[in-house]
């Protein structure tokens, strides 16, 4: 499925609603030197392959980071929401509570269970693609570039959060 020496920097989970936003996000990190598992990279690997078992290795065990863009549609879809259950199941295995880097996506409101209001996330609308780049880059250590103001991180409960 996908080459198992290979340890990505982030993995983005999305519904297909956004896909031109976060293919913009994802173009952008890799220029900046990210590794990302983006699906639409991978489309001959996972040809005649299992899609869930794959993603379910890649977002369980091959990643540093997920980045979910959680949107209406992502917590309408069964693909997107796999992926996420998956990536919760291992922030809890590895004890990592920063595992998942949510941005949401418009009006969502996400359900407790699925983000708890004690964690931090963006909002896609609040960035250009280049500047999320930026600021998921320096989160997870690939740049040296200085650290991104926090001005733009919320928490679930829609308060600013603090670092």
């Amino acid at each position: 499925m996908t080459n198992n020496a290979e340890v990505y920097d982030i993995a983005v989970s999305f519904a297909g609603a956004q896909r031109d936003q976060v293919e913009a996000i994802v173009r952008a990190c890799q220029a900046l030197g990210l590794n990302v598992f983006y699906d639409k990279d991978k489309t001959v690997e996972f040809w005649g392959r299992n899609f869930i078992t794959g993603m379910r290795t890649v977002y369980g065990a091959t990643t540093r980071y997920v980045v979910p863009f959680l949107s209406r549609e992502y917590l309408a879809s069964a693909y997107p929401m796999d992926e996420y259950q998956t990536a919760l199941v291992r922030a809890i295995e590895i004890s990592a509570d920063s595992y998942l880097l949510p941005i949401l996506v418009g009006p969502v409101e996400v359900p407790a269970e699925l983000l708890s209001p004690a964690i931090g996330y963006l909002r896609l609308e609040d960035y250009e693609p280049a500047r999320l780049a930026q600021i998921i880059a320096d989160r997870v250590g690939v740049t040296n570039q200085p650290q991104p103001k926090t001005s733009g991180l919320r928490s679930a409960c829609g308060s600013p959060a603090t670092p």
